[in-house]
């Protein structure tokens, strides 16, 4: 049987792909950035799965509350790697047909941030999270219990085979 080093690095990558199948499935992939920040460490018997903090909210939604600075600017290229197509906007207040692409992208980003600020985003306020990592992630663990009991089994009855010939 292979060492615990190496029942959990093969975990964690198993983990680590899982999740990344799971952003891609369920229509949370805007940019690509999330799935590639997922890196495995493993140094001795511990190991990390490492990962852009915003996979939360992937999951969980993001609540109201003190935005980042340039949250603006971070909404506004989240509509243009979904491909959201902004034509159809009219912010109020404004003529949409004198407003250029480029104007209705940044508007809208403005109104999607001010509404995420005030009230949260749509995940967050449905209240049902997406999974993207708490099912693999259990089921992960449930492997790697018996993973490491079955490995522990084994070194134990070594040492006992071992002592028993002597």
């Amino acid at each position: 049987m292979a060492d615990a080093r190496t029942l959990l690095l093969a975990e964690l990558n198993r983990l680590k792909t899982a999740i990344e199948e799971k952003i891609a499935s369920s229509g949370a992939k805007a940019s690509g950035s999330a799935a590639q920040s997922l890196k495995v460490t493993v140094s001795g018997n511990e190991g990390t799965l490492w990962g852009a903090s915003h996979i939360r909210q992937m999951e969980h939604g993001r609540g109201p509350g003190p935005v980042p600075a340039g949250f603006h600017g971070i909404i506004e290229q989240w509509i243009r790697d979904k491909g959201i197509n902004a034509e159809g906007y009219a912010p109020k207040g404004r003529d949409a047909s004198k407003m250029t692409s480029d104007q209705k992208v940044r508007s809208l980003a403005g109104a999607i941030a001010y509404t995420i600020m005030r009230e949260g985003t749509a995940l967050y306020r449905s209240g049902t999270p997406r999974d993207i990592y708490t099912e693999a992630l259990n089921e992960s663990l449930d492997r790697l219990s018996a993973d490491v009991g079955i490995y522990f089994a084994d070194q134990i009855q070594t040492i006992n085979d071992k002592y028993s010939k002597e």
